[in-house]
């Protein structure tokens, strides 16, 4: 939930909570200059929209709820690995670029619906192993 923000509940909110969790997406990040390589679907959850006046214009933020499932890294032996053991190590960091990248692969989705947004950001992340 967003400090100081109006939660929004409308009609493009709730058509959006039904079409995007069908969307689903490929993510990869590289690690040890490209020694390993981790790969993931990401599913949409939840879409929450909040309004804000900013200079006598009605912006909005959306909030994203997603899961992320398949998760499985191979190294530069093409080897796979345990994507659990994966995840103990590298939680932090690997949600840290979900929540950096994963915002410019849904804004498509999302502007098809709403031209006139601020920006997105990812609030919770879950895993499906």
């Amino acid at each position: 939930m967003i400090d100081g923000l109006t939660l929004q509940r409308d009609i493009h909110v709730k058509m959006m909570n039904k079409v995007l969790p069908k969307f689903t997406t490929e993510f990869v990040k590289i690690y040890n200059a490209g020694m390993l390589s981790v790969s993931c679907k990401v599913k949409i959850k939840r879409v929450r929209k909040y309004v804000f006046n900013s200079g006598g214009e009605f912006n909005a933020e959306y909030e994203v709820d997603i899961i992320v499932s398949d998760v499985e890294y191979i190294n530069a032996n093409g080897t796979k690995g345990n994507s659990k053991v994966f995840l103990d190590y590298n939680k932090r960091n690997y949600n840290r670029a979900l929540k950096s990248r994963v915002p410019c692969l849904i804004k498509n989705h999302i502007n098809l619906i709403d031209s006139n947004f601020f920006g997105i950001k990812i609030s919770k992340i879950e895993y499906n192993l």
